[in-house]
C-alpha cells in the first residue's frame, strides 16, 4: 500500500471518527433519550453515547496505526517520535478506555470489585509505560546525534564516536566500513590532521588535541592548488 493510500484511509477513518462522535453526542441529547431507559437505570441517551465513544476509540487506534505508516523513517528526532509515538497512543486509548468501561461498571460492583478494576488498570499502564521507556532507550542515540547536530553542543555529545549512514540515516560507528542496520558501505571517517582522531562531521575543533579542524582542511586545499598551478 502506497503512502498516500495510507494517508488517505487514515484521513477518511479520522473524518468517520468525528462523525460518530457528532452524531452521538446529538441523538442522546434529544429528551426521549433521556427519558427511555433500555438497561437496568441506563437511559437510551447514555447507551447511545457510550457506544459512539466506544466506536471513536476504536477507529481512533486504526486511524493512529495507519498515520505512523504514513511517516517515513529518515533517522534522528522523526525515529526517536516514531518510536515512542505507538506507546504513547496506547496509553491515551487505556487512559479513555478505562474511564468509559468504569461507567458502566461502577453501579454492578463494590468496594472490592472497585480496587480489583483500578489495580488491573493500573497494571496495564505500567506495562506500558514500560514499553514506552524501552522503545526510548532503543532510540536515544537517534535522539542524541539529531540535537547534536541541530545545536552544535560539545565534541564529545556531537559525537566523534558516531555519525550516520547516508542510506538509512542510522546511527553508526565512526570507525565503521559498512552499517549495521542495512548493510550499505560507509565512506571512511574524516581524521585530524594532527593526532589522526575520528572526527564528527560537522566538528570545528578535535576533541582529542584541540586542533581547528577546518583551518588545517583550508591550508592543505590552498597547498593542493599551489602544487596544480606549479606543475608543467
Amino acid at each position: 500500500m502506497s503512502a498516500n493510500t495510507t494517508a488517505l484511509r487514515a484521513a477518511q477513518l479520522l473524518v468517520t471518527l468525528l462523525t460518530i462522535l457528532a452524531i452521538g453526542k446529538a441523538v442522546s441529547l434529544v429528551p426521549m433519550m433521556d427519558q427511555l431507559e433500555l438497561f437496568w437505570h441506563f437511559k437510551a441517551g447514555q447507551i447511545v453515547w457510550f457506544a459512539a465513544k466506544l466506536a471513536a476509540l476504536v477507529l481512533f487506534y486504526f486511524c493512529a496505526s495507519l498515520a505512523l505508516q504514513t511517516v517515513p523513517d529518515r533517522g534522528g528526532v522523526l525515529a526517536f517520535a516514531m518510536s515512542v509515538a505507538e506507546p504513547l497512543c496506547a496509553l491515551a486509548i487505556l487512559a479513555m478506555a478505562q474511564s468509559l468501561f468504569w461507567e458502566i461498571l461502577e453501579p454492578f460492583v463494590n468496594a472490592t470489585g472497585k480496587t480489583i478494576y483500578y489495580g488491573s488498570v493500573l497494571a496495564l499502564i505500567v506495562g506500558v509505560s514500560v514499553w514506552l521507556v524501552l522503545r526510548a532507550y532503543r532510540q536515544a542515540d537517534q535522539l542524541v546525534l539529531a540535537l547534536s547536530d541541530l545545536a552544535r553542543l560539545r565534541p564529545w555529545l556531537a559525537g566523534a564516536d558516531k555519525r550516520r549512514c547516508r542510506q538509512c540515516r542510522s546511527a553508526v560507528s565512526a570507525t565503521a566500513r559498512f552499517c549495521a542496520h542495512c548493510g550499505g558501505q560507509l565512506q571512511p571517517a574524516a581524521q585530524c590532521h594532527a593526532c589522526g582522531s575520528p572526527l564528527g562531521a560537522e566538528q570545528r575543533y578535535c576533541p582529542d588535541c584541540g586542533a581547528d579542524v577546518q583551518l588545517a582542511a583550508a591550508r592543505e586545499a590552498a597547498a593542493d592548488a599551489a602544487s596544480g598551478e606549479s606543475a608543467p
